[in-house]
């Protein structure tokens, strides 16, 4: 193998390394707790991180103490949906900066039931 293609080979290797290593080092992380109202951690949240095209990038679920965590994020805009049983599910629309680590406190609110009973105490009837 002669020199110069050796060198062009050894050119193009270095190249990708430094590609893949700064698409690496342009990556963060997305972090934070998931809470009720009464600020008690709410395990198991699904949450699922997509990519402002409605690509899914990550998901993840809330551990015991209601901390998630999704690492390797690529800079840009996405969408954090949340779901758990009971919850209403928000949705965040967020930026993600590069090589910057993103914190998040996130408040679910409970879905409500509602109940009315209506007592009837005398009939209208109109003739």
């Amino acid at each position: 193998m002669s020199s110069a293609i050796c060198v062009r080979r050894l050119s193009a290797e270095i190249l990708a390394i430094c590609l893949i290593t700064g698409n690496a080092l342009a990556q963060a992380s997305l972090q934070g707790t998931v809470r009720d109202q009464g600020s008690n951690p709410v395990a198991g949240a699904k949450m699922t991180l997509e990519h402002e095209r409605g690509v899914q990038a990550q998901q993840t679920s809330s551990g015991a103490h209601g901390e998630f965590r999704f690492n390797s994020v690529e800079p840009g805009a996405y969408k954090l949906r949340i779901a758990a049983p009971g919850f209403y599910n928000p949705e965040y629309i967020l930026t993600i900066p590069a090589r910057q680590p993103v914190s998040m406190a996130i408040e679910l609110v409970p879905v409500a039931s509602v109940r009315q009973t209506l007592e009837v105490l005398q009939p209208v009837c109109k003739r």
